[in-house]
């Protein structure tokens, strides 16, 4: 569950915009490393990279957990998956790296 946190802390934004033009995306456009700012300043095509990496860093770590630690189909197994699906929400809204909040997450479900 640390390493779905650890993954989940990766901030593809950050780390595409900084390797493709050199640029911190926190301090451009609106100033929030998510994907729509990623189109915006650095390209559409880099925005669905950025996309894809969130998507995957939610992902792998669910999928790593069920093949390597439940590989029975039991009903008691679910319940560490969703925690390890958790961590790595945690760590994308409070990234251990960057040190800075994301309320992504709150404004999703306020918002829309």
């Amino acid at each position: 569950m640390i390493l779905a946190y650890l993954a989940g802390s990766i901030n593809f934004a950050i780390l595409i915009s900084r390797w493709v033009k050199g640029i911190d995306i926190r301090t451009i456009g609106n100033k929030n490393p998510g994907t729509s700012n990623v189109g915006r300043m650095v390209g559409k095509g880099w925005a669905a990279l950025v996309f894809t990496g969130d998507l995957a860093k939610g992902l792998i770590p669910l999928i790593l957990a069920r093949i390597l630690f439940f590989p029975e189909d039991h009903y008691a197994d679910y319940f560490p998956l969703f925690l390890t699906g958790m961590m790595a929400i945690a760590g994308h809204c409070w990234p251990l790296v960057y040190h800075r909040r994301s309320y992504s997450l709150i404004r999703l479900y306020f918002y829309h």
